[in-house]
């Protein structure tokens, strides 16, 4: 756009109204201005290809997804068998259709999920084994303790029974 020229300033009270307005009108151009750049720039980043890979990479899973959703959910029934459209106001297909495309996503399994599976049934696996191995250790510790309190028992009646206590000192002769 272009820039809106002054005419020559009038003389007097009408000076601060004539600044006014022009300063309105040249603020209004220049915001039009500016929202024709955001305009353009938003045209030109939703038509022309994405610079950050990243967000390439996720507009194009979104654009998949939203692709395949649309596929499943139907538009009013669409890809449907008339009667589940009229009913249902919208099914993606027959149930059996339906089921045969959640078979198909069920043995497709994608490499990086299979992978993470495996990964977590490992980890599980070695979860329970050192929980298996730390609960015999208990058991172990246990009846190591267990006999360790049996043989000092036995060790002390032993000695209690070789002492006899005040009285086997005296049998045995002592005092005399």
């Amino acid at each position: 756009m272009a820039q809106p020229s002054a005419p020559p300033a009038p003389d007097g009270l009408d000076r601060h109204n004539y600044d006014k307005d022009f300063c309105t009108s040249a603020f209004e151009a220049f915001n039009e201005c500016r929202a024709a750049l955001a305009r353009a720039q938003a045209e030109e980043r939703a038509n022309g290809p994405e610079r950050d890979p990243v967000v390439a990479l996720f507009k194009a899973i979104f654009r998949s997804l939203k692709g395949s959703i649309d596929s499943f959910s139907g538009a009013g029934g669409s890809g449907g068998d008339g009667n589940n459209a009229a009913q249902g106001g919208g099914s993606g297909g027959t149930q059996q259709q339906q089921q045969q495309a959640g078979a198909a996503g069920e043995e497709e399994e994608k490499p990086w999920r299979r992978k993470r599976r495996e990964q977590e049934e490992r980890r599980r696996q070695q979860q329970e084994e050192q929980e298996q191995a730390l609960a015999r250790q208990q058991q172990q510790q246990q009846q190591q303790q267990q006999q360790q309190q049996q043989q000092q028992q036995q060790q002390q009646q032993q000695q209690q029974q070789q002492q006899g206590g005040w009285f086997g000192w005296l049998r045995r002769g002592g005092g005399s």
